[in-house]
């Protein structure tokens, strides 16, 4: 009896030690990401994502475009940061960039705020979607996402920008 004791004992560490090898406090989400959009008309528009988990079903995100920000109407543009939450199996997805067209040192006019809202799904533990629902600019001083814009680029019901984006492979040595 003590023997089968203590070989239970060894099989639970051997299992406990192979899944924190693999990571096994982290989440399907937790990582750094790249990819972007799907769109032909909009295929350059790409990124880096790093989530970084913050509360149970709750993540920080910093995500970094590799396009020019006059493509967006800014001279200068902050990096993407938000956070995603997660209820009921829903990742929902929120993130916020400052831009201004006002180039000078020190600026004279205060930022914009642009705001995104997207839904990830997961498509394996590797790839995921992304569908932006809600793209809106507010004025310095507003609460995005908590008042009415002043601008809508994608309105509520508009329609969507999708995006496909892969995990940063650390399984693989490196030659």
């Amino acid at each position: 009896m003590k023997k089968a004791m203590w070989l239970v004992l060894a099989l639970v560490a051997l299992v406990a030690a192979q899944a924190w090898a693999r990571g096994a406090g982290e989440d399907e989400l937790t990582g750094i990401w790249y990819g972007g959009s799907d769109n032909p008309d909009h295929a350059g528009f790409k990124y880096e994502y790093r989530f970084v988990p913050v509360a149970t079903d709750r993540w920080e995100i910093e995500a970094y475009g590799a396009y020019n920000a006059d493509s967006l109407g800014a001279a200068v543009k902050t990096p993407w940061i938000g956070e995603v939450n997660r209820v009921d199996g829903v990742y929902e997805m929120r993130l916020i960039a400052l831009t201004t067209t006002d180039p000078v040192h020190p600026p004279e006019e205060l930022p914009t705020i642009q705001a995104v809202r997207a839904h990830i799904t997961m498509n394996g533990e590797d790839s995921a979607t992304i569908i932006y629902d809600l793209y809106a600019l507010y004025d310095w001083g507003q609460r995005p996402f908590a008042e009415d814009p002043v601008n809508w680029v994608l309105a509520p019901g508009a329609g969507e920008i999708t995006e496909t984006i892969h995990r940063m492979d650390m399984s693989v040595a490196f030659h």
